[in-house]
């Protein structure tokens, strides 16, 4: 079976968010980062890893997370030391992708995304991370690491009315 990587978007996506989370793990040298979509909640990981949230203001967040679960594609937590895993902080990243001939549009955001990424950056975060994952001939690829705009980006939605 061949597949071509530049026209299965979700197969695309998959792949390229699982790479991003490898590569991130080790630019941030932390191994607390996840893909969401191999999680059903975060509650999950939470136990599973025995995450724990003191501060308030975390417990908020985690708390409208949970709620809007595999609305972003990489989640980091940021714990004060391996033994007692107390959440510090917690960062979001958003990985979106190209290919060469489009490298100049731009990166395109659902409706009901989009107004998350908006509540987010309102409520909880200053910034939500984008990586940048441009495909290139043989197999290569760039990848960057910015400050989400959503400025920047161009919004669609599917509903039907």
């Amino acid at each position: 079976m061949i597949v071509n990587m530049k026209q299965d978007y979700s197969l695309r996506g998959y792949s390229l968010e699982y790479t991003s989370r490898i590569m991130l793990r080790r630019i941030m040298k932390n191994n607390f980062i996840f893909q969401t979509c191999r999680f059903d909640t975060l509650t999950e990981i939470i136990s599973k890893y025995r995450i724990k949230a003191i501060d308030k203001t975390i417990i908020n967040l985690l708390k409208f997370l949970s709620i809007n679960w595999n609305k972003f594609d990489l989640i980091e937590f940021n714990l004060n030391n391996k033994e007692e895993r107390i959440l510090i902080d917690i960062n979001l990243y958003e990985v979106k992708t190209k290919t060469l001939n489009t490298k100049n549009t731009p990166h395109e955001v659902c409706l009901s995304n989009f107004k998350f990424f908006n509540e987010l950056k309102n409520n909880y975060f200053k910034q939500i991370i984008l990586i940048s994952v441009v495909l290139l001939e043989n197999w290569t690829f760039s990848l960057g690491i910015s400050i989400f705009d959503l400025s920047k980006v161009k919004v669609y939605s599917r509903y039907k009315k």
